[in-house]
């Protein structure tokens, strides 16, 4: 029911902290498996989603960017990215 009604990932973790779950990981793990072809509708719709003003904007801007200057920008991001800190 909780992944019908919530439409965040903010409300999915208030749905399971309202079960007295304290990790939202708990809920998901016990929340039962989804079925396979239910599964790749989930996916089929998530690749036809159009992505947001913002998203997209960016998107339309590494598109006209040179090779040299996505690599500038990715190094930027990766710059913010706590995975890639050494």
């Amino acid at each position: 029911m909780g992944e019908e009604l919530c439409h965040s990932i903010q409300e999915l973790k208030a749905w399971s902290q309202n079960l007295g779950h304290e990790e939202l990981g708990t809920t998901l793990q016990h929340s039962g498996k989804v079925p396979e072809a239910r599964q790749h509708a989930l996916i089929g719709n998530m690749r036809n989603r159009t992505p947001p003003p913002d998203t997209r904007r960016l998107i339309d801007k590494l598109g006209r960017m040179s090779p040299d200057h996505v690599k500038l920008f990715e190094s930027l991001i990766d710059g913010f990215d706590p995975a890639k800190a050494s």
